[in-house]
């Protein structure tokens, strides 16, 4: 997965810099929620935003990998003095970036299917969205997030007492 979703950033980025020589300048770059264009931009300027925004989300979903060496007070995850134990810690991380990666291959096909929205409308005579597609993606986007928020709170939660500590209470 996590393959994937790299592969998928650096298409994204790819996309989004073929815009300089492919896409009108200025192109239309947002659409109103009735499929109006309402913000236009350079191609160049649209390709350094796309892109650095990409940059930034492979950040976020490597986040795990320097885990090791952040303070336990900066994770947000249920039972933390536990998951964060010396013992634990390595779990927590692979549960963690096991979630963000198949989090993160959805939010880079949302992105590729907003960007190719963008493409579309800018190479018709007339710049507009037929929101409906956007929307379908935006709705798969949120149950995958309803969908790893449902896997975070059972992968953390605590083990039974005989798991965590066989021996007997004093």
């Amino acid at each position: 997965m996590r393959l994937l979703f790299l592969i998928l950033c650096a298409v994204n980025i790819a996309v989004a810099v073929t815009a300089i020589w492919l896409m009108p300048d200025p192109m239309v770059t947002h659409y109103g929620a009735d499929g109006q264009p309402d913000e236009t931009m350079s191609p160049t300027r649209y390709a350094a935003l796309m892109s650095g925004t990409f940059v930034a989300v492979v950040v976020f979903f490597l986040m795990p990998w320097i885990a090791h060496y952040l303070p336990s007070w900066m994770w947000n995850i249920p039972n933390r003095d536990y998951w964060l134990s010396r013992e634990n810690r390595p779990r927590a991380i692979r549960i963690t970036r096991s979630i963000l990666d198949r989090l993160g291959v959805v939010l880079m096909l949302f992105f590729l299917l907003v960007q190719w929205k963008i493409f579309q409308a800018n190479r018709a005579d007339i710049p507009r969205q037929h929101p409906a597609i956007f929307w379908s993606g935006l709705a798969v986007l949120g149950v995958a997030l309803v969908m790893a928020q449902a896997r975070t709170t059972p992968a953390f939660r605590l083990p039974e007492k005989t798991e965590r500590d066989p021996r007997p209470e004093n």
